[in-house]
């Protein structure tokens, strides 16, 4: 089924299989490592670009991007080696945290603290909101149902063994928080965040679905980038918020 999905691009698309094996080196204790090592100093270089007090929060997400990222090489390693097996039950717990509890209350917040359009700060402190009804929903949910953590083709499957019906609405209002936030935003280069969200969401989903906390979490890391874009609006000037 998701073969034939996939041909609506083309004859010459690339099947997930065939993406998977090209991608699949890319995804290992190794590769979280540098990711986390080259996000930090990407956050070093957010922060330095802060101007106003309000950009702090959004010029962190590539620093708490480093932290997981640096969890999951934590994970990795403890799946591919018995000497650190040990440390498997806290970082995977300690992923999910930040990627079930922490990005659908940050994303919001930190979009909605840079927007001076009233009505569109009041849209963001609604979603804000619903993300931390959602997060307490989902970290509740986590330990709830005793997460595990395994290596499938190359990749980490965080099981929740989770009903589909508790799959698919918070699901739903997991990318309405964290996808649709930046497009909602009147601030200059935004949408751009968004885009490149939702960019790599479809990206995961279609090729990587087993996988798709790791996966998608892996790829919005290195989409932070993005966050010194938005930061820098000129050489040296502070967000700019434009009406539209």
């Amino acid at each position: 089924r998701l073969r034939r999905k996939m041909s609506l691009f083309g004859p010459n698309s690339v099947s997930p299989n065939q993406l998977q094996k090209n991608l699949g080196m890319c995804f290992s204790a190794t590769a979280s490592f540098v990711a986390g090592v080259s996000l930090t100093g990407v956050g070093v270089v957010a922060f330095r670009s802060v101007e106003d007090s309000r950009q702090y929060p959004l010029a962190s997400v590539p620093l708490i991007f480093a932290v997981q990222q640096l969890i999951e090489g934590v994970v990795w390693l403890s799946l591919t080696h018995p000497a650190y097996e040990h440390f498997r039950w806290a970082a995977s717990y300690a992923y999910l945290i930040f990627a079930q509890g922490v990005w659908p209350v940050w994303v919001p917040f930190s979009i909605m603290l840079l927007e001076d359009d009233r009505q569109r700060k009041r849209m963001l402190s609604f979603l804000t909101v619903l993300g931390c009804f959602l997060a307490t929903f989902l970290i509740y949910y986590v330990f709830l149902r005793q997460a595990t953590a395994e290596i499938r083709g190359h990749h980490i499957h965080y099981g929740l063994d989770t009903p589909a019906i508790f799959r698919v609405f918070p699901g739903a209002v997991y990318i309405m928080v964290t996808v649709v936030s930046p497009f909602v935003s009147s601030v200059k280069r935004m949408s751009l965040l968004g885009w490149s969200s939702l960019s790599s969401l479809l990206l995961s989903v279609f090729y990587f679905e087993q996988a798709l906390i790791s996966v998608w979490c892996f790829f919005a890391a290195i989409i932070s980038l993005v966050v010194i874009f938005v930061l820098h609006q000129h050489k040296g000037g502070p967000v700019k918020v434009v009406t539209r």
